[in-house]
């Protein structure tokens, strides 16, 4: 990690701040005078409290106790208190997960600004999809403990999931399993909200035709067929293929 080996290695850990999902902080101190604690440890200035409170819009609460945050403002407490020793990365543990749409999109609104304006690298474990792909331009998708795919967001669409075909049924995870038989298909995958097929490039019209014709021979309804995929969850679906589960 930049370029040295990060166990047991102090100077790597103060150039890392981390946010967790659910932060615990003295609930009876001030922000500040919590923070400027903090500031002492790292050796920096306790001016810098003032600073990292302002960079997270909270300098009305710098006399407040901790307590008497709410859980948005909690977060960018969490933060605030990462920034403390002005590191070039922040690892932010589900740092969205208990908070309401509207303090989640302030929250991921100011991640961006605080990437721009101070230049901080952010790592976002989030099971949250739809909000990585807002603030992320690298993701790495994992599933049971390792890493299927990482890079560019774009790159990995245009990889994994470009020509992917979703198709609105009644029977999902039958029709699935009929269109899997096609030759044309290289990856096909269900859910409860429809089937996400991708086939060999030249091939899309074949499924066309032949999706009909699967979905009449299992007695299935088609409610759509539509080209295109524009969420993190569906090329989750294409990199993820779905495991089978014990009793299932």
């Amino acid at each position: 990690m930049f370029g040295e080996k990060p166990w047991d290695n102090p100077h790597i850990r103060t150039l890392i701040g981390v946010v967790h999902e659910k932060a615990h902080f003295p609930a009876h101190q001030k922000t500040r005078d919590y923070l400027e604690r903090a500031c002492r440890i790292f050796g920096v200035p306790t001016s810098r409290a003032s600073k990292v409170l302002k960079l997270v819009n909270l300098t009305e609460a710098a006399d407040r106790p901790i307590k008497a945050l709410s859980a948005g403002m909690l977060q960018k407490f969490a933060i605030a208190h990462a920034l403390v020793n002005s590191p070039q990365l922040i690892v932010a543990d589900e740092m969205t997960a208990n908070l309401d749409p509207q303090a989640r999109s302030n929250l991921l609104d100011l991640v961006l600004q605080l990437h721009k304006d101070q230049n901080v690298t952010y790592l976002l474990s989030s099971h949250i999809l739809p909000e990585l792909s807002r603030v992320c331009d690298s993701v790495a998708i994992m599933n049971q403990g390792k890493v299927w795919a990482q890079g560019k967001l774009a790159d990995l669409y245009n990889q994994y999931a470009a020509g992917t075909i979703r198709i609105s049924t009644n029977k999902p995870q039958e029709l699935a399993t009929e269109i899997q038989k096609l030759p044309i298909v290289q990856n096909c995958t269900a859910d409860i909200r429809g089937i996400y097929v991708k086939v060999k490039t030249g091939n899309e019209n074949q499924l066309y035709e032949a999706t009909p014709r699967l979905a009449t021979k299992i007695n299935a309804k088609i409610y759509g067929i539509e080209t295109g995929n524009s969420s993190l969850e569906e090329l989750y679906k294409q990199v993820v293929k779905p495991q089978p589960q014990n009793g299932a």
